[in-house]
């Protein structure tokens, strides 16, 4: 009770757990002032303790403070990483909006503002926010220049599966600055490492298969080198882009060139859209054996309800006795351009 909690601290006026303790106590019995102090008094006598630090910045919530609280946790955020889902999940309590959340309860530290960010995004639909939220922290480290490709990747799934298409599309543009180009494709002849994020190259990490920037280009400097090793008859959907569509004519070109690539099943292009490939899931003719540069075309149409497009490297397995794929293929200068 109070009385004893005031004379433990008259017995060790210099323990914050004991100040602690007497805040509560006053709390409730109903002295909120009294109680600010005792939890004040706390925190000045361990100014670097991520538990006290919260324990009081839970009283100031709690109690409609803000301006009290949010100092401290933005302190236990520069202490320790250990402490993030409990203070972010005390923010997304508190009612307060992204702004002053930005402005006075995330540190000057990066890897504090990356983890602000990631929180939300792994929670499911409904718990997750609207999109609104994750935006303003979003332009937040691009202002601060804090974004980097892991958290691009993770704000476009987060985008995608909400199905914000045309969100999605103005934070991939805004984010990978691509030069203006009739070419819908990113990357399109692989000039650019990897960045992670599915509009651009995704590696598919295929057993049996080493997918690898090449040197050996037929436009530019690189190309995309496959190298199937020949132990299995694989099914291989390779490394794939997506990137919103609208409805309309679209025509696709590819470059390929092959070296000694075995068996009946060789290899194609898949375009597809991923949510429901009923509504489009086309394939280009299939190549195998040894083949100079070769385009390989595909006109199309994209109809109503179709939103994304995946396009990637594909081999059917085999039916024939010899049926495990060996041999390279390289891949370059690919076009996605709309039709007139």
């Amino acid at each position: 009770g109070l009385r004893e909690s005031l004379q433990a601290l008259r017995r060790d006026p210099a323990a914050a757990a004991l100040w602690l303790g007497a805040g509560e106590a006053l709390l409730l019995s109903h002295r909120p002032d009294p109680a600010a102090y005792a939890f004040r008094r706390a925190v000045s006598l361990a100014p670097n303790s991520p538990p006290v630090l919260l324990q009081a910045a839970n009283f100031f919530l709690r109690s409609g403070r803000p301006a009290d609280a949010l100092p401290l946790t933005s302190r236990i955020l520069s202490l320790i990483r250990d402490y993030d889902p409990v203070v972010f999940l005390a923010y997304s309590r508190s009612g307060l909006s992204i702004p002053p959340l930005l402005r006075d309860a995330i540190p000057p530290d990066p890897a504090a503002a990356r983890a602000f960010f990631e929180y939300p995004l792994s929670s499911p639909p409904p718990n997750a926010p609207d999109a609104a939220a994750p935006a303003a922290v979003w332009t937040f480290l691009r202002a601060h220049h804090y974004d980097t490709p892991p958290l691009a990747a993770r704000y476009l799934d987060f985008l995608l599966a909400r199905r914000l298409y045309p969100a999605a599309a103005a934070f991939w543009s805004d984010w990978a600055a691509p030069p203006p180009s009739p070419n819908l494709l990113f990357n399109p002849s692989f000039e650019s490492p990897f960045s992670g994020p599915r509009f651009d190259w995704t590696l598919s990490h295929s057993p049996h298969v080493s997918e690898d920037r090449d040197p050996s280009a037929r436009s530019g400097s690189w190309s995309l080198r496959l190298t199937f090793d020949g132990a299995e008859n694989i099914a291989y959907h390779g490394i794939s882009q997506t990137l919103p569509v609208t409805p309309g004519p679209f025509h696709f070109r590819a470059w390929l060139k092959l070296d000694r690539l075995t068996t009946d099943q060789g290899l194609a292009f898949r375009l597809f859209d991923p949510i429901s490939p009923s509504r489009l899931d086309l394939r280009t003719p299939m190549l195998t054996g040894t083949l100079d540069w070769t385009p390989v075309d595909l006109a199309f149409t994209v109809r109503p309800g179709t939103n994304l497009l995946q396009i990637e490297p594909l081999r059917e397995p085999s039916w024939k006795f010899d049926n495990k794929l060996a041999g390279t293929a390289w891949i370059d200068a690919l076009e996605l351009t709309r039709a007139r």
